[in-house]
């Protein structure tokens, strides 16, 4: 195992702390503002907690704190790290990919490769996970950088389906995504990424379950008969999540599979009810 590379990731990941823990990732929290209050991501408060304090209370979200960008590159360091793969959600969503890699360049102890996944939750949480087992394969950075550049480009796909945009509209993250119209038409987009990374429109539907069922048809053509990782997140809709999962091994082969909360930094600009996929081929 190379361990001699650090991989090193935001919260906005979504995965858990088992496997954080596991294939020795390093995760930098987001953090979640109540006011004067601030918690750290995942650290400090739960994706539960959140959603429970809606719509009375929507927090806002910041960048990683110096601190903790600090203390994550020591443990790195410490641990016997010299060089490190930084992977970040889209810096289309966030300024955490260019907050990391000013951070980056200020200090010397580190040789430090940066990736904008251009995507969030789950998917950039399966290019983390495929550049830790590229890692534990004994592979350089360029070849793991070369790896996810291939996977992010041929073989990854995200799409998320909300009850209501209004928490991307009162986030500033609303993108190419249409706010006025799908609120008052009651317009169900099925939201994926721009090349750029933001959100777009890939299609609509005029009612949740049908925006569900349009989801579940944009992966049927891009993957029927294809071997897939698969990622299901939901905002505090499990019991959708489940149905909707289960669907997927009747047109593709699913040789791996997660469910799991999207977490709270990414919550708060979806609000609950969100159900997301993210499928890679392998």
């Amino acid at each position: 195992m190379n361990n001699k590379i650090a991989i090193i990731t935001d919260s906005a990941c979504d995965l858990t702390t088992q496997q954080l823990e596991t294939l020795n990732i390093y995760m930098i929290p987001l953090r979640i503002i109540y006011g004067d209050t601030q918690y750290r991501d995942r650290l400090d408060i739960t994706p539960e907690e959140v959603y429970a304090r809606m719509p009375e209370e929507v927090p806002t979200t910041s960048l990683p704190s110096e601190e903790d960008i600090q203390n994550v590159f020591d443990r790195a360091y410490a641990d016997g790290c010299r060089e490190a793969i930084v992977i970040t959600l889209s810096s289309g969503l966030s300024g955490t990919f260019n907050r990391l890699r000013l951070f980056a360049q200020a200090q010397d102890r580190l040789t430090v490769h940066m990736m904008d996944t251009r995507i969030l939750s789950m998917g950039e949480g399966l290019m983390v996970l495929e550049a830790a087992r590229a890692r534990d394969e004994g592979l350089d950075a360029p070849a793991i950088l070369e790896r996810l550049e291939q996977m992010r480009a041929h073989k990854l796909m995200g799409l998320y389906v909300i009850r209501t945009l209004e928490y991307l509209r009162k986030g500033g993250r609303i993108g190419k995504v249409e706010g006025t119209i799908g609120t008052l038409l009651h317009i169900k987009p099925v939201i994926g990424m721009t090349e750029d990374g933001v959100y777009t429109t890939i299609t609509k539907a005029i009612s949740y379950s049908q925006a569900l069922q349009r989801m579940q048809d944009e992966f049927r053509k891009r993957y029927e008969g294809k071997s897939i990782r698969l990622a299901i997140v939901h905002g505090s809709a499990q019991q959708e999540a489940e149905r909707f999962s289960a669907v997927f091994p009747s047109f593709c082969n699913v040789v791996e599979r997660f469910l799991m909360p999207i977490g709270p930094a990414l919550g708060i600009h979806t609000g609950p009810g969100l159900v997301g996929a993210i499928a890679c081929e392998v």
